[in-house]
């Protein structure tokens, strides 16, 4: 009996010496735990300020970097657009003359005949003949198509239409007045357009402002970052696109007793885009 309770106490002894054991580890382990830095707060944190600002817009830089050639590059891209506007410094008249014939010969030399005198009346004008240009021909036979037989030919026709193009804007309705009465039965058209000189120095201009424009634009997303700019790592220049003419169609003539008054559009514009990439630190 005593060997029993000898034993029990024994047992109770070791029961007591674990769980002292335990409580030191627990208050051991437990502030080291804590010191990692593993355990988040429950509650919002207070606004950054002094360094923890600095650090919000590090944050905020970061969200513009870019990856390039596997390395990271803290870049900012943008795209720049350029607009320039210039009066009209050129017209075009598209004038034909259309004849038939019984034959082709008949039609082509009514036709010559016709045209010859077109030319010669515009350079009485004091137009000259290099700012003349045939820009069509065509001489086919027609048709004609009787119920229940076959098509047969009933004559030819022959087309051939000029291009005029005038450096004064005032000569378009002396050309078309002067061209109709001498023998051209429709003016396809009038366009008003700039010259190859003014395209280029419109192109210019227009990718300067763009240039310019992207820069300004890196500059404030920088300034909001609270980075700054190194200089730009690449350029790359969008397709320029060519001023687009203004048009009067044939419709704009039709059955007109009189050349109607063509007015030139104020203003031609071209648009320039450039995407540049900047660096910053």
């Amino acid at each position: 009996m005593s060997n029993q309770t000898g034993l029990r106490n024994t047992v109770l002894a070791l029961c007591v010496a674990a769980v002292v054991m335990l409580a030191v580890s627990l208050a051991v382990t437990v502030p080291v735990f804590l010191s990692s830095g593993r355990v988040t707060q429950a509650y919002p944190a207070p606004p950054p300020t002094g360094a923890e600002a600095l650090g919000e817009r590090a944050k905020m830089a970061a969200f513009l970097t870019a990856f390039q050639g596997g390395e990271q590059v803290k870049a900012i891209n943008v795209v720049g657009v350029g607009t320039v506007k210039a009066k009209p410094d050129r017209a075009v008249v598209d004038l034909s003359v259309i004849t038939r014939g019984d034959t082709a010969v008949e039609a082509y030399q009514l036709n010559a005949e016709k045209m010859n005198m077109v030319i010669a009346a515009l350079k009485e004008a004091g137009i000259p003949e290099n700012s003349m240009e045939t820009t069509g021909y065509s001489l086919n036979p027609v048709w004609s198509y009787p119920k229940g037989e076959e098509p047969v030919i009933v004559g030819y026709e022959c087309r051939n239409s000029l291009k005029v193009t005038l450096e004064d804007l005032s000569m378009v309705g002396e050309v078309i007045d002067r061209g109709v009465k001498a023998g051209a039965n429709r003016v396809s058209s009038v366009s008003f357009t700039l010259s190859e000189q003014s395209r280029e120095k419109l192109k210019v201009e227009a990718l300067s402002l763009a240039v310019k424009d992207a820069k300004a634009k890196a500059e404030t997303i920088a300034e909001a970052a609270g980075v700054t700019l190194v200089g730009p790592t690449s350029i790359s220049l969008s397709s320029v696109p060519t001023p687009t003419p203004v048009i009067y169609k044939e419709a704009a003539f039709a059955g007109a007793a009189a050349p109607p008054q063509i007015i030139a559009p104020e203003e031609l514009s071209v648009t320039v885009n450039v995407s540049v990439v900047y660096e910053f630190k």
